[in-house]
């Protein structure tokens, strides 16, 4: 919050003078506070001109908030990138096995061939002799083709679609991602300009950003009575002073009354 770069942020959006408000007395104007066991922050400013001071409270608990939620749609931002960047990898290796099944399905066959000799198989032999006339010499050296799906040409086809489903899934998941960080960063863009200084008047908590938090800002309520000097306070303290002086001074007397010094001529 009081880094150079927030404080230099906050004097340009809010247009105020450089000259009466620079980084530096800015900086030694605040400090904050955080509440114990609660998760409530306190920005207390200090200065000569009370209506000033409310409304320097006020600037920087917008910017207090604005940097709360860029950090945290900063960190959404890398998370998403860190995911996206995964998936650019999964994709890349799915659109290669798909394009690899593809290859392979096109150099295979999707139905095959199998020749059998009819003396290998007893009963087709029997038959062809009886519905032939042939002797069991001619007719087992008839042969049968027989044509049946390539399971290769199955388990590529299967590969293909498996490949299809799941390069749909990771494109989707790639989109949703590229979409989640064009969001954030377009609503970073969007609060890094707000400018707040005359939006915190109402003496009400109102949530000022939307996204990532909620956030509520209880408006400064310019005081009254300045907390310094404590002019009573001052009054005692000067008062205690002058009678230990004034006791002092009676017993320095009083001791050289006592205790005059004596001197010798030469």
């Amino acid at each position: 919050m009081k880094s150079s770069s927030t404080l230099n942020a906050l004097i340009t959006k809010n247009n105020l003078d450089r000259k009466e408000y620079s980084i530096n007395s800015i900086r030694g104007m605040f400090r904050l506070e955080v509440v114990p066991n609660n998760n409530i922050m306190k920005i207390i400013v200090r200065g000569q001109d009370p209506q000033k001071i409310s409304r320097m409270a006020n600037m920087l608990a917008y910017e207090l908030g604005i940097r709360i939620e860029i950090t945290d749609r900063t960190k959404e931002i890398l998370e998403a990138q860190k995911k996206l960047d995964d998936l650019v990898d999964q994709i890349e290796m799915t659109k290669a096995q798909l394009t690899e099944a593809q290859k392979q399905i096109s150099k295979t066959p999707e139905k095959q061939s199998t020749t059998q000799s009819l003396g290998q198989n007893d009963l087709l032999r029997d038959i062809t002799q009886e519905s032939s006339g042939i002797n069991a010499k001619e007719a087992a050296g008839l042969t049968m083709e027989n044509e049946s799906i390539n399971p290769t040409y199955t388990e590529l086809q299967s590969k293909i679609a498996q490949a299809s489903i799941d390069l749909i899934s990771l494109q989707s998941a790639e989109k949703n991602q590229k979409k989640k960080i064009e969001e954030n960063q377009s609503r970073i863009n969007e609060i890094e300009q707000i400018s707040n200084n005359d939006k915190l008047d109402a003496n009400k908590s109102i949530r000022i950003l939307d996204g990532t938090n909620a956030l509520f800002i209880s408006p400064s309520i310019q005081p009254d009575t300045p907390i310094a000097p404590n002019k009573i306070m001052n009054i005692i303290i000067a008062a205690v002073v002058g009678v230990a002086i004034s006791l002092m001074v009676v017993f320095l007397r009083q001791y050289l009354k006592e205790n005059p010094r004596s001197g010798v001529n030469v």
